[in-house]
């Protein structure tokens, strides 16, 4: 009882920090952390019964994870007797200067708060930042991770997302249009052309047909007729692998019918200067 009774330190004159305060306050974590381990297996036996997005039961758990981290911190600090309000006023000055020189780590900290409680950004969805696309891994405090086309990871400050422009590309989990530039030769039939490429589309499962695909010609090349195949797809992630597939098709279906892809042909003409 005396190693446990045993005055480390004091704050002040009335709060007085014993061994057995600081075992207390690692049983607290400890606590917490076991309590916040049930929570999160009985929230997500509840999501996966109400088939609750992915994006949305992450923002929820974490952010009862640090509610109950703080109110096991909040609990046991004044069980140990200090008191909150003595605290922050005992520290005020100390506070102000870690705040002037801490802005841009708190600006990132309330940040985080404002994507788990918005929404407007959740694990799962698909970016679009600064021309880098990656789909949102992780979503904290300070900082969120992004997985990059090429398996890179992306550490993005919270504010960088909250005050920047932003393309969330899944946001309202629909699929988004994606398009394919073709040529053919003048002397292919536009018709056979477009119902061709359509063709083409609808051999992929992958693309939602209800969302209609269609075909434009764009414009007169100077060795070929321009057309633009739009299409809608749910895979917005790899969009560049879909488009690749898309390509080695329309090749395929070219082929079939006999349909031209020209190469740019230019015609030389040698004139011998009379002597």
């Amino acid at each position: 009882m005396e190693i446990i009774n045993y005055e480390l330190f004091k704050l002040g004159e009335n709060v007085t920090i014993t061994v057995g305060s600081i075992i207390f306050l690692l049983f607290g974590i400890v606590i917490a952390r076991i309590l916040n381990s049930v929570v999160r297996r009985v929230l997500k036996a509840f999501f996966n019964k109400r088939s609750v997005d992915v994006g949305r039961s992450y923002t929820i758990l974490t952010l009862v994870k640090y509610f109950i981290y703080a109110v096991v911190f909040i609990t046991i600090i004044n069980i140990i007797g200090i008191k909150l309000n003595y605290l922050l006023a005992g520290s005020a000055a100390l506070l102000v200067g870690i705040g002037i020189g801490l802005q841009g780590t708190f600006n990132d900290f309330f940040s985080g708060i404002i994507l788990l409680i918005d929404g407007t950004i959740e694990v799962g969805d698909v970016l679009q930042v600064n021309d880098q696309i990656g789909r949102v891994k992780f979503i904290g405090l300070r900082t969120s991770k992004i997985e990059t086309l090429d398996a890179h990871i992306i550490i993005f400050p919270n504010s960088q997302l909250v005050n920047n422009q932003v393309n969330n590309l899944t946001h309202k989990q629909s699929p988004i249009r994606l398009s394919v530039d073709i040529g053919v030769s003048y002397g292919s039939d536009i018709r056979q052309v477009e119902n061709t490429l359509l063709e083409v589309v609808k051999q992929f499962s992958k693309f939602k047909m209800n969302y209609t695909p269609s075909v434009f010609l764009v414009s007169y090349g100077d060795s070929s007729i321009n057309f633009k195949l739009y299409f809608f797809s749910s895979e917005v992630f790899r969009s560049d692998k879909i488009r690749s597939d898309v390509r080695k098709a329309i090749w395929i279906a070219f082929k079939r019918e006999g349909i031209q892809i020209p190469f740019p042909q230019r015609d030389v003409w040698i004139k011998n200067a009379d002597k």
